[in-house]
């Protein structure tokens, strides 16, 4: 009887435990929310920069000197926001004439705090 019960109460102690601990990781899940949009929209905010510089600036411009096209990835811009979120973008541009080559930019956004991240990535396709 008295072993009946310890069990009992031991697999309840047990069920209790898993409980709480899924109940503290489904709390902090929503508190991650404020922390997760703010990593989104760092990382759109730094892709949407890279994306602009990239068409834009003479630095992307073919060199086979330039680091960025012998050992991609290339670092891109960075962004901070002003509530502490952040961003850094990856550039990859393969040698013009590469039939079907891909130009890919990552970007990676970082809530306040910097628990929460976020990544988004654009391509663009070259057809030679």
């Amino acid at each position: 009887m008295l072993l009946t019960v310890v069990m009992t109460s031991g697999i309840l102690f047990l069920v209790t435990s898993v409980a709480g601990i899924l109940m503290f990781y489904q709390l902090q899940q929503v508190t991650d929310i404020g922390n997760s949009a703010a990593a989104i929209f760092a990382a759109d905010a730094t892709l949407e920069k890279a994306t602009y510089d990239y068409l834009t600036s003479p630095a992307y411009v073919y060199d086979p000197a330039n680091p960025c096209f012998t050992t991609p990835p290339c670092t891109g811009p960075t962004v901070s926001l002003s509530n502490g979120a952040s961003g850094s973008s990856y550039l990859v541009i393969p040698p013009p004439g590469t039939a079907n080559a891909a130009t890919t930019i990552t970007a990676e956004g970082r809530g306040p705090g910097g628990r929460t991240i976020r990544l988004l990535q654009n391509t663009f396709l070259i057809n030679p």
